[in-house]
């Protein structure tokens, strides 16, 4: 079972399942766990279009690769604009990242504030979409 700080790969039918969050594997920060509801935030490269004004994140953090604070290769963007949700899932461990499995506890608070002081929205992710995209993923009985 994966807990709030750990970081795992999955695909994300977002908007739809012919996305390219659904297509394309992307780093999650699981940022709440309760009961069976998990809610976790996008992590992905930064890259140069997201450096601009035509940014289309607003709230979000950028943290660099650091063994120590993270599992990123690169400098990673963390988009606190939304939360991706799910009410009846269970993540399997194999799904978290391999040379870190979480973030530190200074980095999780960091996001945590920047969630705190905007209000991010929540995305009730469709959890079939997401089932059959995800072989690791389970429903929960």
């Amino acid at each position: 079972m994966i807990e709030a700080r750990d970081v795992i790969r999955m695909r994300v039918p977002f908007p739809g399942i012919d996305s390219r969050l659904a297509m394309q594997s992307h780093m999650y920060i699981c940022q709440i766990k309760k009961t069976n509801t998990h809610g976790f935030l996008k992590c992905q490269t930064l890259k140069p279009y997201m450096l601009g004004e035509q940014n289309p994140m607003k709230n979000f953090h950028d943290e660099e690769a650091d063994l120590d604070r993270n599992p990123f290769v690169r400098t990673t963007r963390i988009d606190c604009d939304r939360i991706f949700s799910t009410k009846a899932i269970e993540y399997s461990e194999k799904m978290r990242t391999t040379n870190r499995k979480d973030i530190c506890t200074e980095l999780f608070q960091v996001l945590l504030n920047k969630i705190a002081n905007e209000t991010p929205e929540v995305i009730q992710v469709n959890e079939d979409e997401l089932l059959r995209i995800n072989p690791l993923a389970a429903k929960i009985k």
